[in-house]
């Protein structure tokens, strides 16, 4: 009878602990573009989601892993006031637009900036493409475009570099908030570039594996965590959540992976009302944050 019983309390803790091993091994629920909502509102104590998604205008269904490889900028080094070091680049048409520029930067470039440049200037997207082939640039994606009052039919122009309709990200340039780096920054004035800086442009080489992303809800669960660590009374109000490539930069020094991440922009609101706004990134394929340095 002793020996039944001493059988019978192994059979159960046997059951127990493979109960208890398939709990831990739960595998993280995997989602499609399509199944994530256009906006997602949810509150804590200190921070309220009120977030649109932004997934790309032409995103697949699906997404596949990817290299970025260093080096694709194929300039005319010759052309006078043109500055290349590996995947940067500066184009100034005269001295003078250098400190122009500058100032527009600091000014004008904001997550407001209007979406629809062509669409108020028809064929100008077309002249500016001619412009920068002048010297060599191409294959970049002009998104946004602030008006410059000051200069006659004078333009702001900013972009970035995508991969299967997901932009591509470095995170060295995440410090700064102007549309997550602005990584592409044209000043178009009276039909002319007058200057044009890419901080970094890569060639990207698709693989066939397709990247499972997790749940969204996850990905929020994530971020709240993070938030709660943090032993501070401030509010922090998340504005957006935008699919992209990060790239992974503690890799080699001319190719490195592609890592799908959600790039929130956060407003932090202190206690006396002070403000500031920043990024943060969670990873879409694990739902870990990605430590911005």
């Amino acid at each position: 009878m002793k020996r039944i019983f001493f059988m019978t309390i192994c059979c159960l803790s046997i059951l127990l602990c493979s109960c208890s091993l398939q709990k831990k091994e739960e595998i993280p629920t995997s989602c499609a573009i399509s199944d994530f909502p256009e906006t997602y509102i949810s509150e804590t104590e200190n921070v309220r989601f009120e977030t649109d998604l932004i997934v790309g205008n032409d995103s697949p269904k699906g997404l596949l892993r990817g290299k970025a490889i260093s080096g694709n900028l194929s300039l005319k080094s010759s052309t006078p006031d043109l500055y290349v070091q590996d995947d940067y680049m500066d184009y100034s048409s005269d001295n003078i637009w250098k400190e122009k520029f500058d100032t527009y930067i600091t000014q004008k470039v904001t997550r407001d900036m209007a979406q629809s440049f062509d669409e108020g200037s028809p064929g100008e997207l077309e002249n500016i493409e001619k412009c920068l082939g002048t010297i060599g640039v191409s294959g970049i994606d002009i998104q946004k475009a602030a008006k410059i009052e000051e200069e006659q039919n004078g333009y702001l122009l900013t972009g970035r570099q995508t991969s299967q309709g997901i932009p591509i990200i470095d995170p060295f340039y995440l410090r700064s908030t102007e549309d997550a780096g602005a990584p592409v920054r044209i000043l178009y004035v009276d039909g002319e570039v007058k200057k044009a800086q890419i901080l970094y442009n890569y060639k990207i080489k698709s693989e066939n594996t397709e990247v499972s992303l997790v749940d969204f809800e996850e990905i929020v669960a994530s971020l709240k965590k993070h938030f709660d660590s943090i032993l501070t009374d401030n509010r922090y109000m998340i504005n957006e959540a935008e699919l992209c490539f990060m790239i992974d930069v503690n890799m080699g020094k001319s190719m490195y992976d592609m890592v799908p991440v959600w790039l929130f922009t956060i407003q932090e609101t202190t206690n006396i009302n002070e403000q500031r706004e920043f990024y943060e990134a969670i990873r879409a394929d694990t739902a870990k944050r990605v430590v911005i340095e």
